[in-house]
């Protein structure tokens, strides 16, 4: 048996004529070794681990899916204990597929080449990043099968594989909208084509295929190239582009402060940011202009430092504040009872805003990606009655979350050497909201469209209709 796993780790599988994967076969002993890795990490560590599920019903998770495991492979092994994320609804629980494999992957010719939004049991485009222009790039007809396989059982296998915080899917719908791409290759593979097709309805009960086009897959790489030659204003773009920004309109007495991370890392060594200098000149060019109104851009902002999230409210805040109420962590008593320790939150409690403050008016732009930190700043904010929120209701939790001190590394299992997220301690925002799964609810609520005509629609919206007169 050793020697047979030994030339299969050797062996690689050939999809349509492309490395796709290593096909290592997993024993069934090993699998439930890597299995009880991922139960451990949780049980010891994850202090949400039964907020949103009872301790019944993620045991009966474990036990079914030791009980029912058989030899298979990496990424099928991926799928099959995808089930975690989703029944812990956790966002910061995360599984993803090996080093190794999304590093092979990565180099193949076979992801799918649009960026598409999901609505009642179809996919629509959003974006063509394909060869070459088809029925379906315009997004206004349906895609209803890729490959032959119903859009709604896609969306649903992709989405079963996806964080939330709790029933909110406003994170997981927002991680396809933009990375489809990812999540269809770990569940479907990297078939060279996609054939994508939709139905006509005769006579309201009649169903066939009537537009059938089959289009070549592309790298990664081209992907990301088309998206910045095709779509250059596209938001998320812009501000990926710059990491934090600040933009004046002069004529409407307002500026945008855009901040696409909080994460102190991507932003001093992919940008060269030092945001706290950054952030002092921004303010300091608001209150010195007497700027009116000043939007703080949130949208696709998946969080990072919280302690530069303090940092933006000292700016804001005209009296002591709170920026989070607790932090707790998991805590085994003696009898294996596991039970719930504080830990001091001295930084993020009590906190004096800067006596040279911005005074004006605050509105802050959200959307599904709008994750930890940001929704964290977003309740505070909100809560504080020092901002309006505009947008869509946040992926983040509005009351409590999960994150990781002291650890910035992934957690591998044993054999599969699928990552797990090193989660170990819970953020309580606001202990007096209860544990509802549900993100930040905007004041105003706005659909955060865009398409290459109209652009910015939300942003624009906000300018126009939504600024003191």
């Amino acid at each position: 048996m050793k020697y047979i796993l030994l030339l299969s780790t050797l062996f690689s599988l050939q999809l349509r004529g492309q490395t796709v994967i290593d096909t290592t076969i997993y024993s069934r002993e090993q699998l439930i070794e890597d299995i009880r890795y991922c139960r451990d990490f949780h049980e010891k560590h994850n202090t949400n681990l039964y907020a949103y599920r009872s301790k019944a019903y993620i045991d009966s998770m474990f036990d079914d899916l030791e009980d029912k495991v058989v030899p298979m492979d990496a990424i099928t092994f991926f799928k099959y204990m995808s089930i975690v994320t989703s029944s812990i609804s956790d966002g910061h629980c995360l599984l993803f597929p090996s080093e190794e494999f999304r590093t092979t992957a990565d180099t193949v010719k076979g992801f799918f080449p649009f960026r598409i939004h999901y609505d009642d049991g179809a996919f629509y485009v959003t974006m063509d990043l394909s060869d070459s222009e088809n029925a379906f790039s315009n997004g206004k007809l349906p895609i209803e099968a890729i490959n032959g396989i119903p859009a709604d059982s896609i969306y649903h296998a992709a989405l079963r594989s996806l964080p939330r915080e709790g029933n909110n899917l406003q994170y997981p719908n927002w991680i396809l909208e933009k990375y489809f791409y990812e999540y269809y290759s770990y569940i479907y593979g990297h078939p060279e084509t996609f054939q994508l097709s939709t139905t006509c309805r005769i006579d309201d009960k009649l169903f066939e295929d009537c537009v059938l086009v089959e289009i070549p897959a592309v790298t990664k790489d081209t992907l990301v190239e088309r998206r910045k030659k095709r779509y250059p204003d596209y938001p998320m773009t812009l501000a990926r582009d710059k990491g934090l920004s600040f933009t004046r309109y002069d004529s409407l007495d307002a500026a945008v402060l855009s901040l696409f991370t909080w994460d102190k890392t991507i932003l001093r060594k992919v940008y060269g940011i030092h945001f706290k200098d950054s952030i002092n000149t921004y303010m300091q060019t608001a209150i010195d202009d007497s700027i009116g109104t000043l939007i703080i851009d949130l949208r696709n902002n998946q969080g990072g430092f919280m302690m530069y999230g303090v940092y933006v409210m000292r700016w804001l805040m005209d009296s002591t504040f709170n920026y989070i109420d607790k932090i707790e962590r998991v805590h085994k008593t003696s009898s294996n009872e596991r039970k719930y320790k504080s830990v001091t939150t001295g930084r993020f409690k009590s906190v004096k805003p800067y006596k040279h403050n911005y005074g004006g008016n605050v509105i802050i732009l959200t959307n599904g990606g709008t994750f930890s930190n940001s929704s964290i700043f977003t309740t505070q904010m909100q809560r504080y009655g020092r901002a309006v929120v505009m947008g869509e209701e946040t992926g983040g939790s509005s009351s409590q979350l999960t994150g990781s001190f002291g650890v910035h590394r992934p957690l591998i299992m044993p054999n599969t050497k699928i990552e797990l997220s090193h989660i170990n301690y819970r953020i309580v925002v606001n202990k007096d909201v209860p544990y509802s799964g549900k993100g930040v609810i905007p004041d105003i609520a706005i659909a955060d469209d865009w398409n290459p005509e109209n652009g910015d629609i939300l942003l624009q919206k906000v300018l126009k209709e939504y600024l003191p007169k």
